[in-house]
């Protein structure tokens, strides 16, 4: 005995379809890139994120200088790179 067809099979198939678009996105979110100081975009988006590898001093809110040894994340604030 057969399984009457589900009408509403193929939108619930079609929600389970892989996303790469949005994925890339959600990945770009919760794993920001790992890059030295000089290797981070002189411009970017507001609110971009990464960690800085290279960082100077961990003071929250100050710009970040590369040359030292500490891992920081730092995010970009329309003019430079901050830490936080």
């Amino acid at each position: 005995m057969t399984q009457p067809l589900d009408p509403f099979s193929e939108v619930l198939d079609e929600r389970r379809r892989w996303k790469p678009d949005w994925y890339s996105w959600l990945t770009r979110l919760a794993a920001p890139p790992f890059l030295k100081v000089s290797e981070l975009p002189p411009i970017a988006d507001p609110s971009d994120r990464a960690f800085a590898t290279d960082a100077t001093t961990t003071v929250f809110g100050s710009v970040v200088v590369g040359g030292g040894t500490n891992r920081v994340p730092v995010y970009f604030d329309g003019t430079n790179w901050s830490i936080g």
